[in-house]
């Protein structure tokens, strides 16, 4: 009986040996395993980038292409996308501090404007673009409107047209230039009043060159009736689908991308080509923050922010955007793409990028006039005789126009042709910026004593040539 004890404590004892054992195995494996798993998960949150990108909302289409080919590259990257209008878009990095990787802004010049050099070092210019104005067929006149009479068709009662705002969005400000320099190209100096000035608290002061000024933006009170204005260009879709408004203005490529119709508007004005800047510099655009915007060929800029908190991937990011397969999804989207991309400051730009790009050429270091007066020693052709601006103005009389004192017109005419009434003459800028007048006409105009401008009493200020460097006869 003692022995039969014996053993069946034995068997106890090597069970609850075996029940110990087999708890710290089955404990360690547990333990084991969620080392394992979060060892896993942690490599999981380690590798689970999020790269933000901050981005002017007319980007919105084809940065979400980009987007997908550079996640399909980056398995373990989350592209994060924020779009706004660019003057915002930047606000967002320099004056409420948010973390980005990426900055992309439809206006290049902002990002040095704003940014420099602080928040960044360089700028990639790297697409264009131009203005356009869309609409639908069921816009009213949509059948009627076309590139010589959109302004007089604006104009109209019953049409309500619509641009962003010019103090949070360069395609608003560029959409009001748009409508200045539309004044010269049209000879038609009251279009700018007629669309903007009566419809908004929107100025323009104009002489030499335009100033347009733009309010705070709760000051801008636009009439409903009459204009729709928002914060950010892409906003004005959906008013032009539910038939808020008629039309509006808008880069081309958003209307290519939104299969809207849309009026192609003269390169003189559309602020889509580089060389005409010269004349798209007649217009700049003072924003309520103090700001002015000068009128040039529209270029979109990106930029990598020097408080990126993912350097390398943000750097991965621009690379494809510039690259070939990028500017293919550009073209596709009905974009330009500058090829090769354009940068400002190349010793600044991650080494990764550089085979990708160009350096900016710096600008010509052109002697500019003094403001108060005419350079004397310039010259004005006129018919096949050459004038100094000293000869013309010692041996003509002067006159006072619209509170300007100037050279007489006329005067400056007889000097360089005989019978001057038998002709018609080009008055010709030197920016290649030219008006036909009759003698008649000069009879009643002036050459300003500041910047060369020719001043007419009778006629609009489209016609008012700046920096007149040749005065041409015809019959």
């Amino acid at each position: 009986m003692a022995n039969i004890n014996k053993i069946l404590i034995g068997i106890v004892v090597l069970a609850v040996i075996g029940v110990v054992l087999l708890s710290g195995c089955v404990e360690e494996k547990q333990t084991s395993g969620n080392i394992s798993q979060n060892i896993t998960q942690n490599a999981a949150n380690q590798g689970n980038i999020e790269l933000k990108v901050f981005h002017a909302g007319s980007l919105t289409e084809p940065l979400a292409e980009v987007e997908k080919e550079f996640e399909n590259q980056h398995k373990n990257i989350d592209v994060q996308r924020e779009a706004a209008g660019s003057v915002q878009t930047i606000k967002k990095v320099t004056e409420l501090h948010k973390d980005v990787d990426v900055v992309a802004s439809a206006d290049a010049f902002l990002i040095p404007k704003m940014m420099y050099p602080n928040y960044s070092d360089f700028t990639i210019k790297f697409a264009t673009n131009d203005i356009v104005i869309a609409y639908t067929n069921k816009s009213n006149y949509w059948n009627e409107i076309n590139e010589d009479n959109w302004y007089q068709i604006l104009r109209k009662d019953d049409v309500k047209f619509g641009f962003s705002n010019p103090n949070n969005d360069p395609c608003g400000y560029r959409s009001i230039m748009t409508m200045q320099l539309a004044e010269f190209k049209y000879n038609d100096s009251k279009i700018f009043d007629d669309l903007v000035e009566k419809n908004t608290n929107i100025k323009a002061n104009c002489n030499s060159t335009c100033t347009i000024v733009v309010p705070n933006s709760t000051q801008i009170n636009p009439d409903t009736n009459k204009v729709m204005v928002r914060s950010l260009e892409m906003e004005l879709i959906s008013g032009l689908q539910s038939r808020e408004i008629d039309y509006f203005f808008i880069y081309r490529s958003v209307a290519v991308q939104q299969k809207f119709n849309f009026i192609e508007l003269p390169s003189k004005i559309n602020l889509g080509d580089d060389s005409k800047n010269k004349i798209y510099n007649r217009v700049n655009v003072k924003l309520a923050n103090g700001q002015v915007q000068q009128g040039n060929a529209i270029v979109y800029g990106v930029t990598i922010p020097k408080n990126a908190q993912h350097k390398k991937e943000a750097v991965e990011f621009v690379k494809l955007l510039i690259s070939k397969d990028g500017r293919k999804i550009f073209e596709n989207l009905g974009q330009p793409p500058l090829n090769p991309a354009i940068v400002d400051n190349i010793s600044n730009i991650p080494i990764e990028l550089k085979e990708f790009v160009i350096e900016e050429k710096p600008k010509e270091n052109i002697p500019t006039k003094d403001a108060s007066k005419t350079d004397k020693t310039s010259t004005l052709k006129i018919g096949e005789k050459t004038f100094t601006f000293e000869e013309l103005s010692s041996q003509c009389e002067k006159k006072e126009i619209n509170n300007q004192t100037g050279i007489a017109l006329d005067c400056i005419i007889k000097k360089g042709i005989d019978e001057p009434e038998k002709y018609t003459y080009a008055l010709i800028g030197s920016d290649g910026y030219q008006k036909t007048v009759t003698f008649e006409d000069t009879q009643k105009g002036i050459l300003t004593n500041n910047e060369s401008q020719v001043v007419f009493e009778h006629l609009p200020k489209g016609y008012r040539v700046r920096d007149m460097v040749e005065i041409r006869p015809s019959k």
